[in-house]
């Protein structure tokens, strides 16, 4: 019986057709653009954590207190105030361009029901972009800091790789231009926060907040497009000139400029407390 049942089971197998290459193609990327494969990638980016640990603790005998900066701790006032600075100046530059853009279109979802369901990817957001920053602003920097004194190699390698790292080779040029425009000018603002305040917790909140508008508030990426409130046009769905790639990185200039200003000016009420440390010193 065991043998029949076998055989039966080898034909009824060989009877169901075999997704192909296309099909299977189509699963993934159906996968890819889910809630479920979002939240995948921002956990697969949070084991930075872990890698950094592993790094620190066993070629360098530190703990990863020390890669948080000078005072060996994440400054979580200082977090709260970059998170704050720049939902204020998203919320400002959507109000504004409203007046020369029409407004994406809102979502087909309840407020409540989408802030119930934007609550565990908080989590993967902030677990997922203070990862990037502990590897990036923080582990790569103090180590190149120790090692050459010019900020070209110790900030200018870092926010090099890191922009490379936001290619999308589905994208056309001028999206691209657009892309590694803005996460140059990002990574120099999360590293200009690193530098005057010698902790990460600055640039954990920028990079925090950056990434709560992009992905649950205003969206211009499919693959968060069930994620977030308003659904912008992908940077990709058109061809880009010259000017308006210009345009696109001259606002993020302004946008970077205005937030730094909210965060370093002394008559802000966000204004940090500046305590500049040499970059190696967090490394003790």
């Amino acid at each position: 019986m065991l043998a029949v049942g076998i055989v039966i089971g080898l034909g009824l197998h060989n009877r169901v057709p075999r997704p192909t290459e296309a099909q299977i193609g189509d699963i993934i990327q159906q996968f890819v653009v889910s809630p479920s494969g979002a939240a995948v990638q921002l956990a697969a980016v949070a084991t930075g954590w872990g890698c950094i640990w592993l790094i620190v603790r066993l070629l360098h005998r530190r703990t990863i207190p020390s890669v948080l900066g000078a005072e060996r701790r994440v400054a979580w006032d200082d977090f709260a105030k970059a998170t704050a600075a720049v939902l204020i100046v998203s919320v400002l530059g959507g109000w504004a361009m409203s007046f020369f853009d029409p407004a994406p279109p809102r979502r087909d979802v309840e407020i409540g029901t989408w802030l119930l369901a934007s609550l565990p990817f908080v989590a993967l957001i902030l677990a997922q972009t203070s990862a990037e920053e502990l590897v990036f602003r923080g582990y790569v920097m103090q180590t190149l800091a120790a090692r050459f004194r010019s900020p070209l190699v110790w900030a200018g390698l870092p926010t090099i790789i890191f922009a490379l790292l936001h290619w999308d080779p589905a994208a056309t040029g001028g999206a691209n231009a657009i892309i590694l425009g803005s996460i140059t000018i990002f990574a120099l603002g999360a590293t200009l926060l690193v530098c005057t305040t010698g902790n990460l917790g600055a640039s954990m909140g920028l990079h925090f907040g950056n990434n709560l508008v992009a992905m649950l508030l205003v969206s211009s990426e499919g693959r968060y497009a069930d994620l977030s409130l308003f659904v912008g046009e992908p940077l990709s769905a058109r061809a880009w000139s010259l000017h308006e790639i210009v345009v696109s990185i001259l606002l993020s200039i302004v946008a970077m400029a205005v937030t730094l200003l909210l965060l370093l000016h002394p008559r802000s009420p966000l204004r940090m407390a500046v305590r500049i440390r040499p970059l190696a010193d967090a490394g003790g």
